[in-house]
C-alpha cells in the first residue's frame, strides 16, 4: 500500500504531509518505518473494521481502500467499505455535511 501512496505523493506533493510528518519522513527516506506502519502489511488484524471513504477523495484515492477490503478479507478479517458518494477527504469529517447521517449509521452499526 505505501508504494501506492509514494507515487502520488511524487505525482501530488503536498506541502504538509501528515503521514511523512508522523513518520518522520519521506518513503525513500525511511521505507522500514513505511512498511512497519502499513496497515495492509499488519494484516490479518482480528479486528471488526468500517472503512468509510469518499469517492472524490484526491488526498487518498479510493482505490487504497478497495484494495485493503480485499486484502484484509482474502486475510479472513471482516471489513465492510463505505463508498460516499460525491464527497472528498475531508468532508467525511463535517459534521454538518449531508453525508454525516449515513456515516454516524455505520458507526454505530459496527458498534
Amino acid at each position: 500500500m505505501y508504494e501506492v501512496l509514494h507515487i502520488r505523493d511524487q505525482r501530488m506533493p503536498v506541502p504538509d504531509n501528515p503521514i511523512a510528518d508522523f513518520l518522520g519522513g519521506a518513503p525513500d527516506t525511511y521505507p522500514e518505518r513505511y512498511e512497519e506502519a502499513s496497515p495492509i502489511r499488519l494484516l490479518p488484524s482480528g479486528a471488526k473494521q468500517l472503512l468509510i471513504h469518499g469517492t472524490l477523495d484526491i488526498q487518498v484515492p479510493v482505490g487504497i481502500s478497495q484494495h485493503y477490503r480485499l486484502a484484509a478479507e482474502q486475510a479472513g478479517d471482516e471489513v465492510k467499505l463505505v463508498e460516499i458518494p460525491n464527497k472528498e477527504h475531508f468532508k467525511l469529517v463535517d459534521i454538518h455535511s449531508d453525508s454525516w447521517a449515513t456515516i454516524l449509521h455505520e458507526i454505530l452499526h459496527l458498534l
